[in-house]
């Protein structure tokens, strides 16, 4: 038994008249003769009384039609609350950020301000529950089908140390036995920078380590030092003693990448997919 059976009865039964029932629903007759039928063998028993083309309610069918409105009313503000439950679902987002994370906060307010419906879930690393994963790679990897460039920068060294204060690049081979500050291992930062420092022969020697990037930027802040510090999404160092520098050892950049699930994304996704391709373009 179907909800629209029943809608099509009481429309029949309001005018027992399946010509007019059928023209007020904008259907062909057969059609809603035939859910009649299966609606009576459902129910064991015919609901009206037919002679000729003339219909009439039995006492079977008056029962029916007189219970059935407080019924779908129930049923379709039920399905009403579900579809609202659902909506809501679909407006939960949960995104792995792997990389730029300093990013998240500035940009999910600025999105929330003309989308307060909207529900932002950060996961770590170790979670496989996500809608959206902002990542990176180094800029020469080959990216997938299902990721997204969003933006590309340049890896710089950043240094208080005043020998370097007229330079604007640095070999690393000078700073081979330099204490550095960085993320812990695990870190995909931390995997880039040491393969890259791996590519060079040098062995890192990590004084300061975090797991948190927006720790590391305030140790570089508060005590100096040498860190390897990203163009764009790390944002600007407010120790005026601390300078950045380019790398002249090689290329060393990355790419920070959207990934997405394969399935088709909701139009909410969607549109929060469109507004960060946008707003990483004008970082």
């Amino acid at each position: 038994m179907e909800l629209l059976q029943l809608k099509y009865f009481c429309l029949v039964a309001k005018y027992e008249n399946m010509t007019k029932a059928a023209k007020e629903l904008h259907i062909v007759q057969p059609a809603i003769s035939q859910s009649i039928r299966r609606l009576e063998k459902e129910m064991g028993g015919q609901l009206f009384d037919r002679k000729g083309k003339n219909l009439s309610l039995n006492k079977a069918g008056k029962y029916l039609y007189e219970t059935l409105p407080d019924i779908i009313n129930t049923l379709d503000s039920l399905k009403n609350e579900v579809n609202k439950i659902v909506e809501k679902e679909k407006q939960k987002i949960a995104i792995l950020v792997e990389a730029s994370s300093s990013v998240m906060p500035n940009l999910i307010s600025s999105y929330k301000a003309d989308h307060q419906g909207i529900k932002f879930s950060l996961l770590n690393q170790d979670s496989d529950q996500w809608d959206l994963c902002i990542t990176a790679q180094i800029s020469d990897e080959k990216t997938q089908e299902d990721e997204i460039v969003l933006l590309e920068e340049e890896i710089l060294l950043a240094s208080d140390d005043e020998k370097y204060r007229e330079l604007t690049q640095i070999n690393l081979k000078e700073l081979e036995n330099q204490e550095l500050i960085g993320l812990r291992k695990g870190n995909i930062f931390r995997t880039m920078t040491d393969n890259y420092l791996d590519q060079l022969g040098i062995q890192p020697n990590y004084s300061h380590e975090s797991d948190n990037p927006a720790m590391v930027r305030e140790i570089i802040d508060a005590l100096g030092g040498y860190a390897f510090y990203p163009e764009k999404t790390w944002g600007q160092i407010h120790n005026p003693k601390i300078k950045t520098f380019h790398i002249c050892n090689g290329s060393f950049r990355r790419k920070i990448i959207l990934k997405i699930k394969p399935e088709k994304p909701s139009q909410v996704l969607q549109e929060l997919i469109e507004y960060m391709v946008k707003y990483y373009s004008e970082i």
